[in-house]
């Protein structure tokens, strides 16, 4: 609630601090989405490695720019909502060393955290091979109301791995604050141990995070498509617009939700 606070309360000021970059964005996705769409990846059955080099690279190029893009804009934020410190001019635009040191943590994290699931999902197959049980995730026979089974229990999946992968996140991530702090001192090891015990409550955070991206999402794509059926430009627009502020709102809210567990857990601020 805190965070939502923030975001709310804020807006005006996250779209003076970031729309430099909402810019930049918008130019810099047209490259990897033509290399994306020209590349004929999957278009013939009898060469299934076509365009896959092309398609990879657009990939990394998305990874790279947006990741680029957004840890500049967090940095930013970070400092906003902690040190009240409102950039100007070019310095929205900023690339310095905070931000390149967020990126490459930001890549650390996820990748230690991908790599502690991986290893727990191998350990936990081999453990119910052992007694001859499979370990099956994916559509599973839930029907609920005439609604697909298959959606319902890939949404129980994800909620599921969203809360125990995302606390486990969490307690990594208090390092991205302090990193756009410039703190040097403060490494992964200090996140883990300010976080000590709070596991519970950070996994019932990150699966609270979770229901607010999808009801997001689901009313953002909802709009989409109930516009899509209009043959006028103004209300496509009206509907892609929508769209874009709900996920750049979501982005400000998980910054915030970062920055405030940050200030309660690490400098012991008040909520």
């Amino acid at each position: 609630l805190h965070a939502a606070k923030n975001v709310l309360r804020e807006i005006p000021a996250a779209f003076v601090i970031t729309w430099p970059w909402l810019l930049g964005a918008a130019v810099t996705s047209a490259l990897p989405i033509y290399l994306a769409m020209t590349s004929g990846v999957g278009e013939d059955p009898a060469d299934p490695l076509r365009g896959v080099g092309q398609f990879s690279l657009a990939v990394f190029f998305v990874i790279f720019i947006f990741g680029v893009q957004f840890s500049s804009i967090a940095v930013n934020w970070h400092r906003y909502l902690l040190l009240d410190e409102r950039p100007k001019g070019w310095k929205r635009l900023r690339l310095d060393k905070c931000v390149w040191r967020y990126f490459g943590n930001w890549l650390l994290i996820s990748l230690i955290v991908s790599l502690i699931v991986f290893i727990s999902v191998v350990v936990l197959g081999g453990i119910l091979a052992l007694f001859g049980l499979g370990l099956q995730i994916g559509s599973a026979a839930l029907p609920v109301d005439g609604i697909p089974g298959g959606l319902v229990g890939e949404h129980i999946v994800a909620l599921i791995y969203a809360t125990l992968v995302g606390g486990l996140t969490f307690r990594f991530a208090l390092k991205l604050p302090a990193v756009a702090l410039g703190r040097d001192d403060f490494g992964l090891g200090a996140s883990w141990r300010h976080t000590k015990g709070q596991y519970p409550v950070l996994a019932l955070v990150a699966a609270g995070d979770y229901l607010i991206a999808t009801v997001f999402s689901l009313v953002a794509s909802a709009i989409v498509v109930l516009l899509a059926f209009s043959t006028s430009l103004v209300a496509l627009s009206i509907g892609l617009a929508v769209s874009i502020f709900g996920w750049w709102v979501l982005g400000f809210f998980t910054i915030a939700l970062l920055t405030v567990l940050y200030g309660h857990l690490v400098e012991n601020r008040e909520l």
